[in-house]
């Protein structure tokens, strides 16, 4: 009777250790941290950053049509206020075919956004509409403000969410300007406010 006791009570041990073993559990924890950065980026329309050169040639003529040339961006912000500034340098030798900075029309104005963009996440500033490239000056100025991010939708891959403005420059086919050559350049940046 004992060796019968002593083999039941052998075997309830291995059956409790073995009951007990199943009933243990373990747990791990992954704690995730994700940050979403500020990005700010302004672009040519053809989605890269290369500058934009603006060529205008013009030709006295009676009743000829005034010359324009476009330099059209697409910002991106993810920042609820930001800014669009410009700034000029001077007018590269004037004197040689008699063009001011006031003969050059200038015009800011906004395009045909993205799909996924917030069509009113910003606004022309001042008298950018319309005006002369004098109106710029050697220190950064807005010419376009922002009151929202320009995303209004999901956009993985970026391509839809843009805020497109246009830079217009105007000159007349007028015979007061001598033949010749001038530059300016104009720089533009995207900033947080």
């Amino acid at each position: 009777m004992k060796k019968h006791s002593l083999i039941l009570s052998a075997l309830l041990v291995v059956a409790v250790c073995s009951f007990t073993n199943i009933q243990k559990a373990d747990a791990a924890v992954a704690n995730l941290t994700i940050t979403v950065m500020n990005g700010l980026t302004i672009t040519d329309t053809s989605n890269t950053t290369n500058p934009q050169n603006v060529a205008i040639a013009i030709t006295p003529d009676v009743g000829a049509a005034a010359q324009t040339g476009n330099a059209n961006f697409y910002i991106r912000s993810n920042y609820p206020t930001w800014s669009l500034t410009a700034l000029r340098s001077a007018l590269s030798d004037p004197s040689s075919t008699g063009l001011a900075l006031t003969d050059i029309g200038y015009a800011v104005t906004l395009g045909t956004h993205g799909t996924n963009a917030n069509a009113s996440a910003g606004a022309v500033a001042g008298s950018f509409a319309s005006t002369t490239l004098n109106t710029l000056t050697t220190s950064a100025q807005a010419i376009v403000t922002g009151s929202a991010k320009t995303s209004s939708a999901r956009d993985s891959a970026n391509t839809q969410n843009f805020f497109k403005v246009n830079n217009a420059f105007t000159v007349n086919q007028d015979f007061f300007f001598s033949p010749g050559v001038v530059t300016v350049s104009v720089t533009y940046a995207l900033t947080a406010i």
